[in-house]
């Protein structure tokens, strides 16, 4: 929740609904049911993008003024896509009205493996070795990669024969190339789906409640056009190795019954 002051920032904004994609459609509905005032959530979710960037800012100054800028590599991103408003059977939440984060044209967000869930924003501040300005859309990373290219970075060669990361130092200096490792995205539940991505294709394999689900991104970002039917090969191709890769997770998981009380 935004301070007012921060919310006031934002005072002249309105929300034209017709500007965003269709994904966005739901969350708008859902906080009108929570809250009528659909302008001032909106202003609400800015004042709080608006403090975390004032608050990066307060860092970089620091970084400056210490006149360690060109020796210190700066990171930002986030972990997972925009917050739903509500959340399955939770249900809405404080301040679930002012949750209007949006991921563009993609589908999804927190807590599931579709594009505007997974696909997030990173930037990296090295002045001198990272280009400023640059934008790449092509290459795809993960945050499983950060410890293998700064050990690269930092000279390091002695890491653990098997990483589920790579070196993507020479993305972060401009060059752009195919990743060489698939990704693998699963909660934390044995029972939970697997979702790959290996080059352009990525597939949700098949759940309880739903089929396998099978996008190519390069021409699919939203993940509308299901190919799993059409193209039984490639589908096929990407699940053994969904099974490879599951065969080497714990068969059982331990969670925490109440984690607020552990906190205590």
């Amino acid at each position: 929740y935004a301070a007012d002051s921060k919310a006031a920032v934002f005072e002249d904004v309105e929300v034209n609904r017709e500007d965003f994609s269709e994904s966005m459609q739901e969350k708008f509905d859902q906080s009108l049911e929570l809250d009528a005032r659909l302008d001032q959530s909106m202003r609400q979710y800015l004042g709080d993008v608006y403090s975390v960037d004032e608050n990066v800012g307060r860092v970089l100054k620091a970084i400056d003024e210490l006149g360690i800028r060109e020796n210190t590599i700066v990171v930002y991103s986030s972990d997972h896509g925009p917050a739903p408003v509500k959340l399955g059977k939770q249900g809405e939440r404080e301040y679930s009205k002012n949750m209007l984060g949006y991921a563009g044209q993609f589908r999804g967000g927190k807590h599931n493996q579709l594009e505007g869930g997974v696909r997030v924003p990173f930037i990296v501040r090295w002045p001198g070795k990272v280009g400023a300005g640059r934008v790449d859309a092509e290459s795809v990373t993960s945050f499983i990669d950060w410890m293998p290219t700064l050990a690269a970075i930092a000279g390091i060669e002695n890491l653990p024969e098997q990483l589920d990361g790579e070196d993507i130092s020479d993305i972060w200096f401009g060059e752009t190339r195919d990743r060489t490792k698939p990704l693998f995205w699963k909660t934390s539940s044995s029972n939970a789906t697997t979702t790959i991505r290996d080059g352009k294709w990525k597939m949700h394999e098949e759940g309880r409640r739903e089929p396998a689900q099978l996008y190519d991104l390069s021409v699919d970002p939203q993940e509308r056009n299901n190919l799993a039917e059409e193209l039984p090969d490639v589908a096929a191709k990407l699940q053994a190795s969904i099974d490879e890769w599951k065969s080497q997770l714990p068969s059982a998981y331990v969670k925490k019954e109440n984690k607020k009380k552990d906190r205590e």
